[in-house]
This record gives C-alpha cells, structure tokens and sequence, in this order.
C-alpha cells in the first residue's frame, strides 16, 4: 500500500496536451512532444447501425452524425438503442511522421475492431450487426501504430453492442508515445491495486477479528463485503483479472462483475441487521436479503443478452437502501446507541460518491468513478467503529467486577424474562455464547436470539454496547 501511495504521489514524466478541434471528425496534434500524449475526447464521425470500410472512412464520406467517445446511448439517435452497432472515425494530423505511437482503448462495449491507415490493428471480440454473431470482450489494451509519411492517423473503430447495458466506448481513447501510454497504464493498475489492497486488508481483518469472536457477526459480515467489492476492482476498468486469468471468458467475467453489484445487499443487510438488531426489523433485512438474491439468481442463470437490464433496478435498490440506512442510522442516533454516529458520517460519504457514479454512468453527470474512495472511507470508519467497541467491551469487563459505588439497574424491572436474565447475567460472568448454550442444553442461535432481545430491552445495539452498560451500573436480576 505505501508503494502504491509512493507511485501514485510521484510526478509523472508523461505530460497530457489538450485537444484543441477545429474541425468535427479530425483534430491536430502538433503540439504532440516527446514523451506526451492526448485524450481523443473530441468529436468524431459517427455512422450508427452501419460498419463503413475503413477505407471508404477515410476518405471523407459524409456521416450520418458527429459525436465524441462515450456511451451512444446518451447520443438521443431514434435508430441506434442500447442494443446496435456503429463506425467511428477520427483523422488525426500534425503527429510525427513515421514515429511508432502507442494507442489505448479500455472497455468498447461491448465487442470492437480497430484500424490505423486501413489496416487492422486491435480487435477485442468480434463485433455484427447481430446478437447472434457478436463475439463480445471486455478488456484494455495498447497497440502500436505509425503515422503515414505526412503524419496523418486515421482511425476506425467498429463497435457493437448486443450485450451491455449500451455501447460505445467506456473510456476515453489515449494516442502519444509509447512511454508515455504505458506510464498512464502503469499509474491506474497501480491505483487499483492500491484499492483492492486497501479493502482486502480491511476485509481479512474482520474476519480474522470473527474468528476469535465469533458472537461479534457483524464483523464476519462487514469483512466478506470488503471483500466481494476488492474482488470488483479486478473485474473492470484496466481488467487486472484478465491479466491473471487470460482465458477467462467474456460470459465468466461478465456475471462476477455484476455480482459484486447484488452480492453486497445481502451481506450490508445482514451487517445493520447484527450490529442494530432493534432499529432494523427483520421483515426489512428479509427483504434486501430476498432482492439480493433474486438479482445474484438472474445474473446467474439469464441469457446473457438479458443480465445487464438487471443495472437500472440495482441502481434504484441501491439507492432505496442507502435512504433506509440513513433513516435507519437516525433513529439509532436518537437512542443514543455507541458507534451510530460513526457508522452514519462513513456511510454519507459512502452514499455521496455512490450517487456520483451513477450520474457519470447514466451521463447525466461529468466526472471521475469516486465509489472505491468512498468505499475505502467508509470501511475505515466501520473497522474503527468495530475495533473500538471491542476494546470497550474488554475494558466493561474489566471494570465489571471493580467493587466500586454505582447506581443499580435490576433486568426484571427492565421486562426481562427469567431465561433472558439467566443469559444476561452468565455474559456478565465471562461466558461466551457457546459456553451458554451448552450449559442451558439450547442451541447457539437461540441464546444470541435472546440476548439480542435483552439489548432491545436494555437500549443497546450490541454486546459490546451491553457490556459497556455493565461496567456504569451495579446489573442486578
């Protein structure tokens, strides 16, 4: 991690030039150095529904439209939907004449052949005019290419898209010295990995910190969603886990990806659920746990032309749950429950940098991807919160058996059954949940399903919240 934040901080040697357009579908890089390279976000030529002979492209025919790299669907073209295929085309001028270029292209959508000058240089998939015949590939990729002897570029790319949510190209297409292009691929796979050290770390944690104590779900819970979201960051973007696994297929890729999407309702829903047991009811955790599944079970098992229509209803879920969340956060405020405020200030940054992807995905907004940062922030708070709860139970039961002067809290006038008081007062002993159940001849589920309604009663969220209520009072039956 610190030699990810080492390289991420150090200057970097390639210099970005702006792009400066004089005329649609051509752009002149003479302002290209050594060492630089550019952007392509400028308006290109742009044929829907149709793949025009590169050379024909390059010769100037007319287009149907002009457009610059994104996704087409935010084009409002009545005869190019989500589902379709297109030719692009962009002359490039001023570049050096027979000097070797580098050019990046990330995640065409979903299938796309490139061509330099008329001839191929990069195809990622096989992209048609129909689902049947398409070939898709996610993936990122460098190539070489030579401008002619007046240092002209012309380029062509064939795209379809019958599978993704729409087509186009996800990412800006870069063209400069070889150096250069990698240098920029180097700093984002290292950025990358930094986000999925970073959350893997936090994730192997908890899980380890459950391990040694098991009545702490919560922990387990909040470690494997760290983890299901590191595991994102290999499945998109510069496709690191195409890097590791080069015969992974595009179907196997494209269902993990939208995995890690469905996965997390179930385990954020069963996090709320251990950690604030009386704010969040059990009819509600049913219900994210059931739509988590039903999404997993569609990505699963849909044809694969269908999985992305399940995106928009995860987007609407997601958003849905973090306002229930936030509600829910408030209410645990209100009652004063230890780490509420905590958890409540990391999830808004959370939900802040969650909205944001969404309006760049949909092209309703322009900016960077900011949900791994929010993640990484927001799971930092949580393992903060996590860590500190239990050092203040360790600390409660301390101070439990201090013979010092304090006010007495009786559990039978707080409503507590005699069963609830006898689990009660074994935690205050030393117990632990399973030392419980064998010593009242019940199963493990059913002493934590009675403790979690002793802490209803008592107004706390958890055992360490209990505990820490054990060491302010004299705790009589």
């Amino acid at each position: 991690m610190l030699f990810a934040l080492a390289s991420l901080l150090s200057p970097s040697q390639a210099q970005q030039i702006a792009v400066v357009q004089q005329v649609p579908g051509s752009i002149d890089l003479s302002a290209l150095k050594d060492g630089g390279y550019a952007e392509l976000t400028c308006l290109w030529d742009f044929w829907p529904n149709r793949f025009v002979d590169p050379a024909e492209a390059a010769i100037g025919k007319a287009p149907l439209e002009e457009m610059s790299t994104s996704h087409w669907n935010q084009l409002n073209i009545p005869e190019l939907k989500s589902h379709g295929f297109a030719t692009y085309h962009l002359r490039v001028t001023g570049l050096p004449r027979g000097k070797l270029l580098a050019l990046k292209i990330t995640s065409p959508l979903s299938a796309a052949r490139v061509f330099a000058n008329g001839e191929e240089v990069l195809a990622m998939g096989k992209p048609s005019d129909s689902a049947a015949t398409e070939s898709p590939r996610w993936d990122s990729a460098i190539v070489t290419v030579r401008p002619d002897p007046i240092g002209v570029l012309d380029l062509v790319i064939h795209i379809s898209n019958h599978v993704d949510f729409s087509g186009g190209l996800a990412k800006p297409i870069l063209l400069g010295d070889y150096k250069a292009i990698w240098g920029v691929r180097t700093s984002l796979v290292t950025l990358e990995m930094f986000e999925l050290g970073a959350l893997a770390i936090i994730g192997f944690y908890l899980i380890l910190f459950f391990a040694f104590r098991p009545t702490e779900k919560h922990a387990l819970y909040f470690g494997l969603l760290a983890l299901v979201l590191s595991f994102r960051t290999l499945c998109y973007d510069e496709f690191v886990l195409l890097t590791l696994m080069p015969h992974l297929t595009f179907p196997v890729l494209f269902r993990m990806g939208y995995l890690t999407f469905s996965i997390p309702f179930a385990l954020l829903a069963a996090f709320f659920r251990h950690l604030f047991p009386r704010q969040m009811k059990s009819r509600e955790y049913l219900g994210f746990t059931a739509l988590s599944a039903v999404f997993s079970l569609f990505i699963l098992f849909a044809p694969l032309q269908t999985v992305a229509l399940v995106l928009f209803p995860m987007e609407i879920a997601s958003l849905a749950f973090l306002a229930y969340a936030l509600w829910m956060l408030a209410q645990a405020i209100a009652a004063r429950i230890p780490g509420a405020a905590l958890v409540l200030s990391g999830l808004i940054m959370f939900s802040v940098s969650m909205v944001n992807d969404i309006l760049v995905t949909n092209g309703q907004w322009k900016g960077e991807y900011l949900t791994p940062f929010g993640l990484i922030l927001f799971f930092l708070t949580l393992a903060f919160m996590i860590t500190r709860n239990s050092a203040r139970a360790i600390a409660g039961r301390e101070v439990v058996f201090v013979k010092t002067a304090r006010d007495k809290l009786s559990l039978s006038a707080k409503g507590l059954t005699a069963t609830e008081i006898a689990y009660a007062m074994a935690l205050l002993s030393g117990k632990n949940v399973k030392e419980i159940a064998f010593e009242h001849d019940v199963s493990e589920s059913t002493v934590r399903n009675s403790l979690a309604r002793v802490y209803g009663k008592l107004g706390v969220g958890s055992m360490p919240s209990f505990m820490s209520l054990a060491s302010r009072y004299d705790i009589a039956p």
